[in-house]
């Protein structure tokens, strides 16, 4: 016998209604939130009382409370058949990984965690993971060399990849 009534989704469906200004407007919104939350981490945070609780769970909340609204701006340049929403979404696009790119060189927040990491706290094996992942990135960016010339042409070459 089926159920008198159906269960209600922990969340909303996707809804696929943006125009070509919502778009870019969105994309500036969540790029704006995630950056004040990085801002107000290198702000608030000094190195030495740098925990997990309170350097990488903010950035990793920030990061998932956008995750699908970004992965839903950029569908719309590979599926819309009207080319002000492709073209709204390419930008869009061009404009979340120029801020990625800037995140992932932000020494000021490797710095916050590369002090976590060498604190060694007690973590669970799901937290330690991110942990090193996060390190990890902050690595393959650049930021492990000496400030000055080196991480500089890094950081052009890395900036040229991601136009290309």
């Amino acid at each position: 016998m089926a159920p008198n009534s159906h269960p209600i989704p922990p969340q909303a469906p996707p809804m696929f209604n943006a125009t070509a200004s919502s778009i870019v407007k969105d994309t500036k919104r969540l790029i704006a939130t995630s950056k004040e939350v990085q801002d107000d981490l290198s702000a608030n945070v000094q190195a030495s009382a740098a925990t997990f609780t309170n350097v990488l769970l903010p950035l990793a909340n920030s990061e998932n409370a956008r995750a699908q609204e970004v992965n839903i701006l950029r569908f719309y340049q590979d599926v819309s058949p009207d080319a002000g929403l492709r073209d709204a979404s390419r930008q869009a696009a061009q404009l979340l990984d120029d801020f990625t790119t800037k995140t992932a060189m932000r020494d000021d927040l490797y710095l916050l965690v590369n002090a976590v990491l060498n604190k060694e706290q007690h973590l669970d094996h799901e937290s330690h993971r991110l942990l090193r992942q996060v390190h990890k990135d902050f690595i393959r960016n650049g930021l492990h060399l000496p400030a000055g010339a080196q991480r500089d042409r890094f950081k052009a070459i890395k900036k040229r990849l991601s136009e290309l």
